[in-house]
């Protein structure tokens, strides 16, 4: 008898409300609430693609890099440098062939940003190493207050694709040419 009083004790005092909820509590995925509708338009059959314009860079990265305003401002709040056109290189094992894009935010762009693309002349996907489908740009930022993040982009054939980068405070649309290396 005294057995089992000693369990009814342990057992209830294992249900003694703590303040934590039984349930656990899901991972926030902090980028599910910069995930918007894409907002990539596709040109009509046969027409050229639209690059977006190229900026000079000024500060640590100084040089020409492809971007577009963002509507807040006559500033773009992130900038593709990877050429024009960006270059791939034969495809790999997956059936991508991958080229080399260093994304840079000003001092100004301090937020976090949602970076994935498409094709828009055709079918394709966008792949980046790291990060698969979607790009997650939130790099430390400099002494300079500038912030960079190096990639691989994955295409499967050359062609005309457009990013859509998604933050809280804006979304931009970046089109580049992508051909293959001779």
């Amino acid at each position: 008898m005294r057995l089992l009083a000693v369990s009814l004790a342990l057992l209830l005092g294992a249900c003694v409300p703590t303040g934590e909820s039984a349930e656990p509590t899901p991972s926030l995925d902090v980028w599910a609430g910069l995930r918007h509708s894409s907002r990539i338009v596709t040109p009509p059959p046969g027409e050229a693609c639209r690059v977006s314009p190229r900026h000079e860079l000024i500060g640590p990265f100084a040089g020409a890099a492809q971007a577009e305003t963002s509507g807040t401002g006559t500033d773009p709040q992130i900038y593709a440098v990877g050429g024009d056109p960006l270059q791939v290189g034969p495809v790999d094992a997956s059936g991508y062939q991958y080229g080399k894009v260093l994304w840079i935010a000003p001092p100004k762009s301090g937020e976090r940003m949602l970076i994935r693309g498409q094709r828009i002349d055709g079918p394709g996907d966008i792949r980046f190493q790291p990060g698969g489908a979607e790009l997650h740009f939130d790099p430390p930022v400099s002494d300079e207050g500038w912030r960079q993040m190096p990639s691989l982009v994955g295409v499967r054939t050359p062609g005309c694709y457009s990013f859509q980068i998604d933050a809280t405070g804006f979304i931009t649309i970046i089109t580049v040419r992508v051909d293959a290396r001779e």
